[in-house]
């Protein structure tokens, strides 16, 4: 943008009607002060009540056009020549003349529009009268910003149509110029695509697009058939003939057309060398145009490139060898194996395929023998008795243990002393034991423990006997019998050859009595108790009379010479006497 401002122009120009009238013609500028004073005619009308706010499209106009070269702010100011005519105004991006990328930036569309006015200066500034130093404020837009690298165009309209002419002046901190290449379009590039191909294809070209221009494609000599869509920036071009050929393409912006950017494409034929590789036995190839093989060979492949010409190619296929690979593991019970990532617990023979694993890519198969070592320590007698007085060891037998291999057999106390390495052991004492049983096949030792109680009973009966005395008036007793252990076993002996297994004998003789109580645990104790008798019968006499008429009654006497002894009485008729 110029760095000054031109509040009065005044040029003396000849009262010719002038015009710039078209948009394809628009005048460059590089924001210099610009001054006519008649115009007149509207050229070619654009359609501008479709893309702007003046509504009755061009009466006497004229069209500048300029590139921002760095972004920043817009102002402008158009004087109508004495101010004999009302001007209007449109700042256009995007596309010129009005078209789909048409983008308006500014515009303003206000009267009044036929003499004697009064008409005022016009523009786009949110400061008039600070920057073009005007008096009135009623026909502008506010200031507006302007992106680098983007192209304007801007329309002054007299609507008055009365031929009066405009100055025009420039503001802003945005820097504006010329279009390069004098307002045409750029050649467009770089233009993609390929250079080299073969005949019958059909390859797609393209260069970078620009809103709003629309792109003519050629080639030369013309013997391909080239599809351009509708004039996009993308073309497919089906080539027909081996040759050497120049495609170019030119852009145009509606107004002008851009210098052509152009390629040489080669057309010839394909010419593709024999394929080779090879195939794991067993497996199978499939070739690049998705045919299967199984088996080595040579086979030819029908291919169809990416341009669509047709070709054969040779395949020579040759075998490659796929390999086995058996495997022994030893483990224990609840010991897994990982074979490729897998685990392995059960016993038996499994296959395991590792794709494309050996060396030469084939698949690899592993054979996996797997052996668990199933170790069992057992033992007889299975039910362990109980060490007493009548037991006071037992044999204990391990023969019966079930494992793989080699068998060892350790017995342990509960500190892991070792008593004994032997198939049998002998338990003389009650308490605590481990028999520990090891299977070792290839190495793998595998051990099973059994824990086990050996109960022990030593106790000693412990007796107590009571009993009465056997006299006249008891001619029998029992002997009462108690002792400390549970379900004893009594064995009574006692006077002219007694015997008895009761726990409380009835006895009917005095004298003493043995007994022997004995323990489920084979421990016992004896005893004896002497029993009392008292069974000599008393002497007795007895004297008396006899009763008659001179004697009613008598008396009785009775003498014994037993000490302590009582005396009772019986006779006729019921007669009692203590």
């Amino acid at each position: 943008m110029k760095g000054f401002y031109v509040l009065f122009l005044v040029l003396c120009l000849p009262l010719t009607l002038s015009a710039q009238q078209d948009c394809c013609n628009a005048t460059p500028t590089d924001g210099a002060p610009f001054a006519i004073p008649n115009i007149g005619g509207n050229g070619t009308p654009e359609p501008l009540s479709n893309c702007s706010c003046l509504a009755t499209n061009e009466h006497d106009t004229w069209w500048f056009t300029f590139v921002a070269t760095t972004s920043g702010t817009f102002e402008m100011a158009i004087t109508p020549w004495n101010l004999g005519a009302d001007y209007d105004f449109a700042l256009y991006t995007g596309e010129c003349p009005c078209g789909p990328m048409t983008q308006v930036v500014s515009c303003d569309y206000t009267g009044p529009i036929t003499p004697p006015g009064p008409f005022v200066v016009t523009g786009i500034s949110s400061t008039p009268q600070q920057t073009f130093g005007v008096t009135t404020t009623t026909e502008w837009q506010p200031t507006v910003n302007l992106v680098a690298g983007t192209q304007y165009w801007l329309i002054a309209d007299n609507i008055t149509t009365n031929g009066v002419g405009f100055s025009i002046q420039f503001a802003g901190t945005a820097q504006i110029d010329v279009p390069p290449n004098g307002g045409l379009p750029p050649a467009p590039a770089p233009l993609d695509g390929a250079t080299t191909t073969c005949p019958g294809a059909v390859e797609t070209y393209m260069v970078p697009n620009t809103p709003g221009f629309s792109y003519t494609w050629t080639v030369d000599p013309p013997n391909a058939a080239v599809n351009d869509f509708g004039g996009t920036n993308m073309a497919e071009v089906a080539w027909g003939f081996p040759g050497t050929y120049t495609l170019c393409v030119e852009a145009s912006d509606g107004c002008n057309t851009s210098p052509p950017t152009c390629v040489p494409v080669i057309v010839t034929p394909l010419v593709t060398p024999p394929m080779q590789d090879s195939i794991c036995i067993g497996d199978t190839y499939t070739a690049p145009n998705g045919q299967v093989f199984t088996a080595p060979g040579v086979y030819d492949l029908h291919f169809t490139s990416q341009q669509g010409c047709d070709s054969i190619v040779q395949l020579i296929l040759t075998p490659r060898t796929f390999s086995i690979n058996p495997i022994v593991e030893v483990v224990c019970p609840g010991t897994c194996v990982e074979v490729a990532g897998d685990d392995y617990c059960d016993e038996g023979t499994y296959e395991i395929v590792l794709e494309g694993a050996n060396y030469v890519g084939c698949d690899s198969t592993i054979v996996l023998n797997l052996i668990v070592i199933g170790t069992e320590a057992s033992f007889e007698p299975d039910t362990l008795p109980v060490l007493g007085c009548a037991l006071d060891s037992v044999l204990l037998d391990a023969s019966g243990s079930v494992g793989a291999g080699d068998l060892s057999f350790e017995w342990l106390d509960t500190n892991e002393n070792v008593l004994g390495t032997d198939t049998f052991f002998t338990v003389v004492q009650g308490g605590e034991y481990i028999l520990r049983v090891t299977a070792e096949v290839d190495s793998v030792a595998c051990v099973d423990t059994l824990h086990f109680t050996v109960e022990e009973d030593a106790t000693l009966p412990e007796i107590t006997l009571a009993s009465a005395a056997i006299d006249c008036d008891n001619p029998s007793d029992t002997i009462d019998a108690t002792t400390n252990v549970t379900d004893p076993v009594f064995e009574w002996t006692g006077p002219n050859g007694f015997t008895s297994d009761a726990e409380d004998p009835v006895v009917t003789e005095g004298g003493m009595y043995y007994v022997t109580v004995t323990a489920p645990n084979g421990c016992f104790a004896t005893d004896s108790l002497e029993v009392p008798a008292d069974v000599n019968l008393p002497d007795a006499q007895a004297t008396g009379g006899t009763v008659d008429c001179s004697n009613p009654s008598i008396t009785l006497q009775g003498n014994s010479s037993t000490p302590g002894v009582t005396y009772s009485w019986t006779g006729p008729n019921g007669y009692t006497s203590n």
